[in-house]
């Protein structure tokens, strides 16, 4: 046979062979424009006790090992993506997924008093349609944990819920001794629970109605009563705020569709990170710090004198990245914050520490005509001979309280030279009564400490009983009627 026949006919069969796939295999390539991205976050959820006993769930969050996160095309039921996750990985992540409609399942274990309790999420019928999109998990969902007592039943069978809204399905439940833990989105609707028994071979059944204040819904779960430290949620970077990363508290009392006064805590320089492994940095000083060690609200002790003011705020200190918070980042933080908490406009205060001080100065400086916030208080400040020297009498029209050593290495012209310029501009306006452009400072005033430098955040935010000031006290004493957004 001749040479060249024979080579043809061998890359022919090499061909063939390289080309062979069997029968129903096939190389699936998903073009990038039929494809979305998928980005995923867990947001609190709180669990309310028929006692009104609230925790919340963000950092306490645990797994046994690692879960699966599925996604289910609902219209072609082979095609699952599966991914195995742990709930650190979870809040960051993101996926291509080709388009369709996807039902979502997720299940995690969270702790609640002395238990391990299943949680299941559900998502159903996700449309992907080739753009970025975020799902969010439970998206500050009030969840109610009710505890049913089931003794009086010899059960053999889980029971089911029957109701308008839900309609009938099993339901999630933990049993403990003759109780079960039923975890259910808030309703204001009856709920009836279904349980079956079998008694010689007879299958009956018993029915327990629920009403609906034995659900506590949303309008009656409030944060408890307790350890500061409990209600104080570390928000990493991306998880709730695409682009800050912050630590939350929420007072006791939260939850009731009240408003609430909010105080926004801006931390020094060295406190700078990236709002999310470095987040612990930002409990070194101020309000973070006796939060965290539940020294909050200020209460009297041997060295510190009691606030006035109680359990009254909301308080978000963010994490800075770099430099000075500018007066941008504080405001656009400040409006992200209204917008996402149960905030009292009108009652909108500013402080912060060192550069954060700084911060607080950059907002006056920028901001002040917007007639938004009620009160500052910078503490150890840079910025506010600056911001003086620009506006002069104008920043008078909010109430300013300055705190500084008088040896501090950033000078104490920062709280001197502004606060006894508004209060000369309060001078001048009692000689020349009659002045159309006069503007006499609504509240200016400072404390300087004598021989202290730069760290005099601790007997300024801890109310030293040395001193005898109340910022807390002081800052509720200013209401901004005028606020608006």
């Amino acid at each position: 046979m001749n040479v060249k026949l024979i080579l043809l006919f061998s890359y022919f069969l090499l061909f063939s062979a390289c080309n062979y796939r069997r029968e129903n295999e096939a190389i699936i390539v998903v073009p990038k424009a039929s494809a979305s991205m998928v980005s995923l976050r867990v947001l609190d959820i709180i669990f309310t006790s028929k006692e009104n006993r609230a925790s919340q769930f963000h950092d306490h969050i645990f797994f046994k090992g690692n879960k699966d996160l599925i996604f289910k095309n609902n219209q072609d039921t082979n095609k699952v993506f599966s991914f195995s996750l742990n709930y650190d990985q979870l809040l960051e992540f993101e996926t291509e997924l080709p388009n369709g409609n996807y039902d979502l399942n997720f299940e995690f274990e969270a702790e609640n008093f002395s238990n391990y309790l299943p949680f299941r999420l559900n998502v159903s019928n996700i449309s992907l349609t080739g753009t970025k999109k975020r799902i969010d998990i439970a998206p500050q969902t009030a969840y109610s944990l009710v505890k049913i007592d089931t003794s009086f039943l010899n059960a053999d069978m889980l029971p089911f819920i029957e109701s308008n809204k839900f309609g009938k399905k099993e339901l999630i439940l933990h049993p403990s001794g003759d109780h079960y833990y039923l975890y259910i989105n808030t309703s204001n609707e009856e709920i009836r629970l279904n349980f079956k028994e079998k008694i010689f071979d007879t299958e009956l059944s018993e029915t327990l109605v629920l009403e609906p204040r034995d659900l506590y819904k949303k309008a009656l779960t409030s944060l408890p009563i307790g350890p500061s430290s409990e209600r104080f949620t570390k928000r990493i970077k991306g998880s709730l705020n695409p682009h800050i990363g912050f630590w939350e508290y929420l007072p006791a009392g939260y939850g009731l569709g009240n408003k609430w006064p909010l105080i926004l805590y801006f931390h020094g320089l060295g406190d700078n990170g990236n709002g999310n492994s470095d987040l612990y940095r930002v409990l070194y000083t101020g309000p973070p710090n006796l939060i965290s060690e539940d020294k909050w609200p200020i209460t009297a002790t041997a060295s510190n004198a009691a606030s006035t003011a109680g359990d009254a705020f909301v308080v978000l200190s963010m994490q800075n990245d770099s430099g000075c918070p500018t007066a941008d980042k504080v405001n656009d933080f400040m409006r992200w914050a209204i917008n996402e908490y149960e905030i009292d406009i009108t009652r909108i205060y500013l402080s912060g520490y060192s550069c954060g001080g700084g911060g607080v100065w950059n907002y006056i400086g920028k901001y002040i005509s917007d007639d938004l916030i009620a009160a500052a208080v910078p503490v150890a400040a840079l910025m506010g001979e600056y911001i003086w020297n620009r506006l002069g009498c104008n920043i008078g029209m909010l109430p300013i309280w300055a705190f500084h050593g008088d040896d501090d290495n950033v000078t104490v012209r920062n709280a001197n030279i502004p606060i006894d310029g508004l209060n000369n501009c309060a001078t001048k306006c009692f000689q020349d009564v009659y002045s159309e452009n006069c503007l006499a400072p609504v509240d200016a005033r400072k404390t300087i400490f004598k021989g202290w430098g730069h760290n005099i955040w601790p007997i300024t935010y801890k109310l030293d009983s040395r001193w005898g000031h109340d910022i807390y006290a002081w800052m509720l004493s200013h209401i901004n009627y005028d606020a608006k957004l």
